[in-house]
């Protein structure tokens, strides 16, 4: 009994520490409700004016990496929509 417990509570926290490193890397639908963005299309924007950071994978995938986005809109390289309020 004591063993199951130890091995349901090792499989809670490998779970846990898979889920937190899969989401380091955000795609442009999550980087949009991240930000407050109304769409993907309006992150690609960003990216193009350079005011978000992104990684080109391939020729036409982006990935965005969350401690970059935190960065990026403490430097205030990036308008939050959520500023306005």
């Amino acid at each position: 009994m004591k063993n199951e417990k130890h091995d349901c509570e090792n499989a809670l926290e490998a779970s846990v520490r898979q889920s937190a490193v899969a989401r380091v890397w955000l795609t442009a639908d999550d980087v949009a409700e991240y930000l407050g963005l109304p769409s993907r299309q309006a992150v690609y924007q960003a990216v193009r004016r350079g005011e978000v950071p992104a990684h080109r994978l391939g020729r036409r995938r982006l990935r965005f990496r969350r401690d970059e986005l935190d960065r990026a809109l403490e430097r205030g390289r990036m308008v939050s929509p959520l500023d306005d309020c």
